[in-house]
């Protein structure tokens, strides 16, 4: 199966949440793609949508390859033992702080109290990304934690679902290599498509 793009996979990923019945549910997009799949989910679920932020941490030796992420609220997740130069991290925070001044003109995470928190994807290879998005959103007392994503490796969802309470994914292959292979159209999504459909749903 593949998808014809990220607002048919969100559609379909919204039907599939509907049969979970949540409660207070606040859809929360990883930008930039997880954000056009977010939104589609929260139009179904009828819910506030609001952005997660994070950055890849790439290797020191290898820029295109990432070891890690980093979030909001400070959380680091390293895949490698390997020595991390202060000023790449720092480098991190830094670009995690322009995208929450871009998408959410620099608020905190609203507070999650009687929430859920869902959090959107557009897939998952590594789940590094979502792994400290998830951590992130939990320092805000979130009543439950979803992650949903159209499709995941199985490597992300083993990794993953020990962090939540519910895990979905509509597809999960035996065979996977990129998220793309899964989309018929998976174009760039451009940081003003994201401002776009914060403004029109409006934020948590």
């Amino acid at each position: 199966m593949r998808f014809r793009n990220r607002r048919e996979a969100g559609r379909l990923l919204g039907e599939r949440l509907l049969e979970f019945k949540l409660k207070n549910p606040v859809v929360f997009g990883i930008p930039r793609g997880g954000v056009v799949v977010a939104y589609e989910v929260s139009k179904i679920l009828n819910s506030p949508l609001d952005v997660v932020v994070s950055s890849k941490i790439p290797h020191p030796m290898n820029p295109e390859f990432a070891i890690g992420a980093i979030s909001e609220e400070g959380v680091i997740s390293i895949r490698e033992r390997v020595f991390l130069d202060e000023d790449i991290l720092e480098n991190r925070r830094r670009v995690v702080k322009e995208k929450i001044e871009k998408f959410r003109e620099g608020k905190s995470l609203p507070s999650l109290n009687g929430k859920t928190a869902i959090v959107v994807d557009d897939g998952l290879a590594t789940g590094e990304t979502m792994l400290v998005s998830i951590l992130a959103l939990k320092k805000r007392k979130p009543d439950k934690i979803v992650c949903a994503v159209p499709v995941s490796s199985i490597d992300a969802k083993e990794r993953i679902e020990r962090e939540v309470d519910i895990f979905v994914s509509l597809l999960i292959p035996d065979v996977f290599f990129a998220v793309g292979q899964f989309y018929e159209d998976f174009g760039e999504v451009r940081d003003e498509e994201v401002m776009d459909i914060l403004k029109k749903r409006g934020v948590a």
